[in-house]
């Protein structure tokens, strides 16, 4: 496809694009996802054309390089779907790059399953921009071919992963692709043709019963409407796992958020919300599906720690530290333990929250920190609760849960 055609239809049709993408990207305020944008075609690219040699230890390298950087990006992922402008104008460059990384997993599947379940993971995390656009613009269809093609995309995977089946992450791989085609099926495409088999279906069976004479083209409708109709069951079933997906992906970051930006100043309320919804949904589901995702969650706040560009860095300790060198500061606070970096070129770095505790961290250091997670210390509050296995009276944190459920695993051997 080419970088013009448009994967939309309905609505009002895409508007044609007078410059790329990134014409948009570059007028926007967020750094960060300005990056994204500016190196998502770079990485997606590496994954995909080395996929044939990933047996090889350098190219490997810099594979797991390209899935690291996705795995980073996970919080831009979810700053761009709060704007619809940005899921909007976005829209072909996920769809494209999904595309591409489900046809490289048809390779690794064979080669390497762990790259697979790793660009699975990511391939679900994009689908969010493509579920995201149509909950939010309900009278813009995706074209039926390309919907189809990548439909067919994944049930040749899911065909190959039962072939290549590897026991210890089979049920992951499986429901990582699962969240991936769900986010495609549920896009609508022109529903006239469905509508029209439906309304055609009922017609000749009502006629049909008026005439009391069954014959083939009645058949042939009936089949085809039942089987639309069954399909539209399962859609409707596939589409409230998915729901539950996005919905526990939101609450994670929404939660980091709270902290990250000190809205929320009163760490009892979030543990109230917590638990509400995870008495909702989780608690009494015998679905395997939403307590993986609710330990995936967990797990995620667990070992958060925010990313921070060398440039943003350098701009914060001129503003808080003036006259100071910044690329000393930057190296100093590797040394102490406060930033871990990233990647080879050192443009990036982990802020090690729970290092901010230590004694080394001075009262001219923290507003640069500050500056980056408002609230790391009620943050911080917030990990140990949900970590420590003395609360064992709250059923959704880390340790209570995997308690209940080793116990239960063990009363049923």
């Amino acid at each position: 496809m080419s970088q013009k055609e448009s994967i939309l239809l309905g609505g009002g049709c895409c508007p044609p694009r007078t410059s790329p993408l990134e014409q948009l990207i570059q007028k926007s305020d967020n750094q960060d996802i300005y990056t994204f944008f500016n190196k998502f075609r770079f990485y997606v690219q590496i994954i995909c054309t080395q996929a044939v040699v990933a047996a090889d230890k350098s190219e490997s390298q810099e594979i797991m390089i390209a899935i690291q950087w996705f795995i980073f990006q996970e919080e831009n992922i979810y700053k761009l779907n709060k704007s619809s402008q940005s899921v909007a104008k976005s829209y072909d460059l996920i769809f494209q790059g999904i595309r591409e990384l489900l046809k490289s997993c048809l390779i690794y599947v064979r080669t390497d399953p762990f790259k697979c379940f790793y660009i699975l993971q990511i391939t679900a995390s994009l689908s969010k921009v493509i579920f995201s656009f149509h909950l939010k613009n309900d009278k813009r269809f995706m074209e039926c071919d390309l919907q189809k093609e990548i439909l067919e995309i994944c049930d040749k995977l899911r065909q190959q992963m039962e072939i290549e089946k590897n026991d210890w992450i089979q049920s992951q791989l499986e429901l990582y692709l699962f969240l991936t085609k769900t986010s495609f099926q549920m896009a609508p495409t022109n529903r006239s043709e469905r509508d029209k088999l439906l309304y055609g279906c009922l017609k000749g069976i009502i006629n049909s019963l008026i005439e009391m004479k069954p014959n083939m083209e009645l058949l042939e409708t009936l089949f085809q409407g039942l089987c639309q109709l069954y399909n539209m069951y399962i859609e409707n079933k596939n589409r409230k796992y998915y729901q539950v997906y996005f919905y526990i992906d939101i609450l994670q970051w929404e939660i980091i958020y709270s902290f990250k930006n000190e809205q929320l100043q009163d760490l009892e309320e979030i543990l109230f919300r917590i638990e509400a919804i995870y008495k909702k949904i989780v608690s009494n589901s015998n679905i395997w599906k939403y307590h993986y995702l609710w330990i995936q969650m967990i797990g995620k706040i667990l070992i958060y720690n925010p990313l921070i560009a060398k440039q943003k860095f350098y701009q914060l300790t001129k503003t808080h530290k003036s006259g100071a060198k910044s690329s000393q500061i930057w190296k100093e606070y590797q040394n102490k333990g406060f930033l871990i970096q990233v990647n080879k070129i050192d443009d990036q770095a982990l802020i090690q929250l729970n290092s901010l505790k230590n004694n080394q961290l001075l009262q001219i250091d923290r507003p640069i920190f500050e500056e980056c997670f408002k609230g790391w210390e009620n943050f911080l509050l917030l990990k140990d609760f949900l970590l420590n296995e003395q609360y064992q009276n709250f059923p959704f944190t880390f340790g209570s849960y995997l308690n209940r459920k080793l116990d239960f695993g063990r009363r049923g051997q």
